[in-house]
């Protein structure tokens, strides 16, 4: 969606709502809906079952570098998860956070932290 017009640009029809979004490259996806991982492919227009997720308190996706991680909303942890099996990978780091707020979308011209003295 283009937040200057409204224009809405559909890539393709999704088979499900999905909970949680991440992308490195804005052509795959990775979802999740309940405790299953998704990988969503914009180009080949496909939804693929990757896995499930280790627990059932998985709120959002966010990928780090190239590690993707899920947060847990119960013990306030990011956790590395695989993009082949959405087994956890490694230690999850504990952020000591009941939620991880609220993402806004800007575009980097306006964006706060790249252009601290524009408040407006």
């Amino acid at each position: 969606m283009d937040h200057k017009t409204g224009v809405v640009n559909e890539l393709f029809a999704l088979q499900r709502s999905y909970d949680s979004l991440a992308s490195m490259d804005g052509q795959n996806f990775y979802a999740t809906s309940g405790i299953s991982l998704y990988h969503l492919d914009a180009v080949a227009e496909t939804e693929a079952l990757v896995g499930s997720l280790s627990g059932p308190d998985a709120l959002g996706l966010e990928f780090g570098a190239a590690t993707l991680a899920c947060f847990e909303i119960v013990n306030g942890r990011l956790v590395p998860v695989s993009t082949t099996t959405g087994a956890p990978l490694g230690s999850a780091l504990d952020l000591g956070a009941a939620d991880l707020g609220t993402i806004v979308f800007v575009p980097a011209a306006q964006d706060p932290a790249l252009t601290p003295n524009n408040y407006e």
